[in-house]
């Protein structure tokens, strides 16, 4: 299969549609039963539901990408339109996405009839409020859509599952006191047959490196604690995806801005690989990238030998042909 293909993070794209010319008004309803079984969702519909539950924003371009990749663009806008009008999905510009390689346009979260429906199936689903995580859920958003594009690539027994941080919330106990690990989410790529695991941890270079230094912490006791086993037989690798942002100036092209973003994200991921590598402990292994680069080249892989490559997806001995 072969989608849209992804655009580069590396240059916004020119608006098009989807982007910020759009209707602000729709009738409002009451979000009752019966006008909830008068809504008809697709199986589409549902999954995009589902992905969206998961993490918490996504833009017109990731939703197109994932669910429309055989499809028009004008095809994506007009679903998402209705399913805006119904008040399953609600919608909001973005407008700094620039700032980040992307081009500003609409951010898709749950609306109120998107969480009454998957309420009946979860009752922990929760609309996103506010805007606060808005640029690391749209930028884990971009992962996730990269790396099933990779997949479209390898073959139809190749997938990508995702689950959100409320999903994967974890506490534990160690020793005299709890542990309360929030990874970023949680990934199955699967091909040939089998499936990997990995925890994912975004790192947007807004904190300084020890704060996601005491998460590889939580993972360790976690992985000493043995409670992973109730659940799986090997304890998962972890990605670690780095970006930044780097602000539009006046008197700067969108070329020397991205070079200047690629810049900073690269001594980001290369600082992380090497303090990851100063406290790598056996037993963890860490899948480092770069966001603009995730499923497109090799991971930076830290384990107990040092950092060694591996490919962007796997195959049935475990490397991409």
């Amino acid at each position: 299969m072969t989608g849209r293909g992804s655009f580069s993070l590396a240059t916004a794209p020119s608006v098009r549609r989807g982007g910020l010319n759009y209707e602000h008004e729709r009738p409002e309803v009451s979000i009752t039963p019966s006008y909830l079984r008068g809504l008809y969702l697709n199986e589409r519909d549902r999954a995009l539901l589902r992905l969206v539950a998961e993490v918490g924003y996504a833009t017109t371009d990731q939703l197109t990408r994932l669910f429309w990749h055989d499809k028009s663009p004008q095809t994506a806008s007009k679903r998402l339109l209705k399913l805006w009008k119904d008040w399953v999905l609600d919608r909001q510009p973005f407008y700094r996405l620039p700032d980040y390689g992307l081009r500003a346009q609409l951010v898709y979260m749950l609306g109120r009839a998107g969480v009454k429906m998957l309420q009946d199936v979860d009752e922990n689903v929760t609309r996103r409020e506010g805007t606060l995580l808005m640029p690391h859920d749209v930028l884990l958003s971009e992962a996730v859509v990269r790396l099933v594009e990779t997949a479209r690539t390898m073959g139809a027994d190749h997938d990508v599952s995702f689950y959100g941080e409320a999903a994967t919330y974890t506490a534990f106990q160690w020793e005299s006191r709890w542990v309360k690990m929030r990874p970023d989410g949680f990934v199955y790529l699967t091909g040939n047959g089998k499936e990997y695991p990995f925890y994912v941890e975004l790192d947007r270079n807004t904190r300084p490196i020890d704060h996601l230094l005491g998460k590889a912490k939580q993972y360790e006791l976690y992985r000493r604690s043995g409670e992973w086993k109730r659940e799986r037989s090997r304890f998962p690798a972890i990605m670690v995806i780095v970006w930044t942002k780097y602000a539009m100036r006046e008197g700067l092209s969108s070329e020397e801005a991205a070079e200047r973003r690629q810049a900073r994200a690269q001594r980001r991921l290369n600082d992380v690989v090497r303090r990851l590598k100063k406290i790598h402990k056996k037993g963890l292994t860490w899948f480092c990238q770069r966001l603009d680069r995730v499923g497109k080249e090799p991971w930076h892989v830290v384990i107990s030998e040092g950092v060694k490559r591996a490919p962007p997806f796997i195959t049935r001995n475990g490397h991409r042909s």
